[in-house]
């Protein structure tokens, strides 16, 4: 197979994880990190550009690890930080690597809660991905606790009908289900 991206057939060349098909959905898993870089949006870090489908499996938290590599040395307060964080915490829970996801996703929530305060959005989208993690895990009390603590914030920030303010509200109602 060729890499529909350097045209080489030699190396390691993969499915992408997305819905490309044959020859189309072969690539380095180096490339696609290199056509990433150079993507503004940063969406070809976890999407591809082709057939915009979420990419899955290994070639998704390959690409997720090498995109929080790339990111590790800007603040903190940095955007392309924050969503690449977020991102490996995703992936590490696609790929039932819940410990390393809860890790992540720790460290995501005390950064983003010093950065940004406790009672931001950023924050409370944070909490989120963590009660979700939690939730994967069996871990309940904590899923819910976590899952009301983004509610509250969100509903103060956007208003109790704001679909932002409904997910963690439904997200609750499944945790007491």
């Amino acid at each position: 197979m060729q890499c529909t991206i350097c045209l080489d057939d030699e190396g390691d060349v993969v499915q992408r994880g997305c819905c490309c098909r044959g020859e189309n959905g072969a690539a380095h898993i180096d490339c696609l990190a290199t056509a990433a870089e150079h993507d503004d949006t940063c969406s070809s870090w976890a999407f591809c550009p082709t057939c915009n489908t979420r990419y899955s499996g290994s070639v998704a938290l390959v690409l997720a690890e090498k995109w929080v590599d790339k990111v590790k040395s800007r603040p903190e307060d940095d955007l392309e930080w924050w969503m690449a964080h977020n991102n490996l915490t995703v992936e590490f829970n696609k790929n039932g690597r819940l410990a390393e996801a809860e890790s992540n996703q720790l460290q995501l929530v005390e950064v983003t809660s010093r950065v940004y305060g406790d009672d931001s959005l950023r924050a409370a989208s944070a909490v989120q991905q963590l009660s979700s993690v939690y939730g994967m895990q069996g871990k309940y009390r904590q899923a819910l606790d976590l899952a009301e603590r983004a509610h509250a914030t969100r509903r103060v920030h956007l208003g109790p009908d704001h679909p932002s303010t409904l997910h963690p509200a439904s997200s609750i109602s499944t945790l007491c289900d």
